[in-house]
């Protein structure tokens, strides 16, 4: 049976603030463009859930990288790991700030925007400009975790097909 590490929820997560910031451009772009305060609403609260789920993001990667420096991880990751991954906890301390700055900033807006109906088109564009900022950022931290190999997920080495699995001019076959 698979036993789930911090490496394995920090990749299965780690992409929600990617894809999460991603969706949140339409939703703001939308909201600004058509000038609609539920579209609006949605975006600014995706913003501020996606700032949180940043911050669980980070832990998992930071609970895998304890586990990589101190613990029998690390004899498992190939030569360039180690740079790759230092780089990308690097990025992701950057970006992360920027998620967290964007949820908060979604937060007042999303107060503001309730007493002040005048102030919501503006609101929604600063926080749109910061998700944009915020999608890059993460994007970036993104190429630097997809450098990183991770043999220790493999419980046995992955093997080449049978022999007799193809024919003499190459094609495959199913055998039953």
């Amino acid at each position: 049976m698979m036993q789930f590490t911090p490496e394995h929820v920090h990749l299965m997560i780690n992409h929600l603030p990617i894809v999460g910031f991603g969706g949140v451009i339409v939703l703001l772009a939308y909201s600004v463009i058509r000038n609609e305060p539920h579209t609006l609403g949605l975006g600014l609260g995706a913003a501020v859930v996606l700032a949180i789920a940043t911050s669980l993001v980070m832990w998992t990667g930071e609970e895998a990288h304890e586990r990589f420096m101190f613990e029998s991880v690390s004899k498992f990751i190939d030569d360039t790991a180690p740079a790759w991954i230092e780089e990308h906890e690097e990025r992701a301390e950057i970006a992360a700030v920027a998620a967290y700055a964007t949820g908060g900033v979604a937060l007042i807006g999303m107060i503001a925007a309730w007493f002040k109906t005048k102030w919501r088109r503006a609101i929604g564009s600063i926080v749109l400009v910061m998700t944009l900022a915020t999608t890059g950022l993460m994007g970036y931290v993104a190429d630097a975790g997809g450098k990183i190999n991770h043999p220790e997920f493999r419980a046995t080495p992955t093997t080449a097909p049978p022999a007799d699995a193809s024919d003499d001019d190459g094609h495959e076959h199913e055998h039953e």
